[in-house]
């Protein structure tokens, strides 16, 4: 089930993902980073996974986010994942092909305010 957790950034978007994630609710996030994509040149992504049990097929899963983040892949900056599951932290390491100019780092359940803090710095620019 997925949860759409409002921050009062315009240009971050927060999804909290419970048990388990399936074809609506990824389709709920889409729909979320598609509206707030249209109205922003670059996106902050705050993930958090509680109580979460999986997914069907790893492997499904990647290439069904894959194919529904077509033409959004270059509007999001970062990801913050925050869980509990070590597994989970390892499965966001190896989705890097969806775009690897974005910067994800994982976080534990207690370092939520670590996240945000770190999704809300400026992004850097690249100059020297």
């Amino acid at each position: 089930m997925v949860s759409i957790i409002d921050f009062p950034e315009e240009g971050l978007a927060g999804f909290l993902v419970q048990h388990y994630l399936d074809e609506a609710g990824l389709r709920a996030v889409v729909q979320q980073l598609e509206e707030k994509a249209a109205h922003h040149d670059k996106l902050q992504v705050y993930f958090e996974f509680s109580c979460f049990g999986g997914w069907d097929c790893v492997q499904s899963f990647f290439d069904m986010l894959k194919l529904k983040f077509k033409g959004l892949e270059e509007k999001i900056d970062r990801y913050a994942i925050v869980t509990d599951k070590d597994w989970v932290k390892g499965q966001w390491r190896l989705a890097s092909f969806l775009n690897p100019s974005v910067e994800v780092h994982t976080f534990d359940m207690a370092e939520k305010e670590q996240a945000l803090a770190w999704l809300r710095q400026p992004a850097a620019t690249g100059t020297v």
